[in-house]
């Protein structure tokens, strides 16, 4: 990922930058996700898929990020505004799931 001369450009490091913040924030936000979901009394295939949608949420988002610094150009779209855009809709899709479960079927304790 880095050019020859050992230096990222201002374009690659703002997305480097960015898929490493939005990876951090995402993982610690789908290990709560995982806990909370896990609470209650959801069927356990849904907790699955729920649990699986918040983690590629997150690869997805960060990856996205990682894929425009590699093959994007400033002032362009890529495909990684793409992966971007999926992992978002796997996030809110996970997220709807996840206040579903809440009202629906409340923690077991």
């Amino acid at each position: 990922m880095i050019n020859p001369g050992g230096v990222l450009t201002p374009f690659k490091e703002q997305f480097f930058r960015a898929g490493h913040g939005h990876a951090g924030v995402l993982i610690l936000v789908a290990l709560l996700y995982c806990y909370f979901l896990g609470n209650t009394a959801l069927p356990d295939g849904l907790k699955r898929v729920g649990a699986w949608m918040a983690v590629m949420s997150t690869l997805a988002v960060s990856g996205g990020m990682f894929l425009h610094m590699a093959i994007g150009e400033p002032q362009s779209s890529s495909a990684g505004f793409l992966v971007s855009a999926v992992g978002a809709l796997l996030l809110t899709a996970s997220i709807v799931l996840l206040l579903y479960a809440l009202v629906k079927y409340p923690a077991l304790r």
